[in-house]
């Protein structure tokens, strides 16, 4: 029980800025913790989700959707968001794989990342703003514990082969940890609604493809910004999905 809730401080001390009580944020996380990233999804969207509730009741639904939408950043220290603006500049550009490895390290972001910023932006305000605002903080629980869910799946096939790997990285959660979050959120969905079930199979084929995208283009191996970028575009890709319907 103590490994578990090291585990757990661990978690919120690294993929977020909440408080963990023993752990400092700039601990690479052990697998365990990284074992626990979708409980800091799942609080981190209830958390966000109550501020868009909260600013909608006492100015606008839209204002409500937009500052849900920069807590869910916020909240995170936009530490996947920086995976995704990086990635975008690597993945994106025309090079070969060694050189995109040597993008990802570039701290400035160029036109692909402000591209990409853009994009996530107008989707993310657009699909929330098609949920009533009282649903938010269990629609954002729902949405960041799956996002990072379907982001484990893909640690167990595509470890980072570089000569010196992410600590972050040299090992994955157990495959039991992946089904008993699955089997949470699965559960978690019959409160969302009962045919929201069918969104998460399609999520996770959703990870699976776009990780090998990604190795492919890094020669063969994911690094830490690709699960960050996995991470923010597996999110946008919930709610749309829910905000269609399926």
């Amino acid at each position: 029980m103590k490994n578990l809730f090291a585990a757990v401080g661990s978690a919120f001390g690294y993929f977020s800025i909440l408080p963990n009580g023993s752990r400092p944020q700039q601990t690479v996380p052990g697998y365990a913790a990284i074992g626990m990233l979708p409980l800091v999804g799942l609080v981190i969207g209830a958390l966000a989700g109550a501020v868009g509730y909260g600013i909608s009741c006492v100015t606008n639904a839209l204002l409500g959707y937009a500052l849900a939408y920069c807590a869910m950043i916020v909240f995170s220290g936009a530490l996947h968001l920086d995976g995704f603006l990086d990635s975008c500049d690597a993945l994106f550009a025309s090079v070969d794989p060694q050189n995109r490895l040597k993008i990802l390290k570039d701290p400035t972001h160029g036109t692909y990342a402000v591209a990409g910023m853009s994009i996530l932006t107008v989707l993310w305000i657009a699909t929330l703003s098609g949920f009533k605002p009282q649903t938010l903080p269990l629609l954002l629980a729902f949405t960041g514990a799956l996002a990072r869910t379907g982001a484990l799946l893909p640690m167990f096939f595509n470890a980072d082969t570089r000569p010196t790997p992410s600590p972050a990285l040299a090992q994955s959660p157990s495959k039991f940890v992946f089904f008993a979050w699955l089997a949470i959120v699965l559960a978690g969905s019959f409160f969302v609604g009962r045919w929201v079930w069918a969104v998460i199979p399609v999520i996770l084929c959703f990870n699976v493809l776009i990780a090998r995208w990604i190795a492919k283009q890094l020669g063969g191996s994911l690094v830490g910004d690709s699960y960050g970028f996995l991470i923010t575009i597996s999110e946008a890709f919930v709610l749309l999905l829910l905000d269609s319907k399926v």
